[in-house]
């Protein structure tokens, strides 16, 4: 929507998203992938 505005469309961004929407799926998804919800292990955490 913020890109449709700086473009000067009035659609909400319709158009933008049929446009590039893909795009953004793909990086969504990448960006998914990256996710990790296991514990996280900080080094100041580990005793040696």
């Amino acid at each position: 929507m913020t890109i449709a505005k700086w473009v000067g469309h009035r659609d909400g961004g319709i158009l933008i998203g049929k446009a590039y929407g893909h795009l953004a799926d793909t990086q969504t998804k990448a960006a998914a992938q990256r996710v990790n919800f296991g514990p996280a292990i900080l080094d100041e955490a580990v005793s040696y």
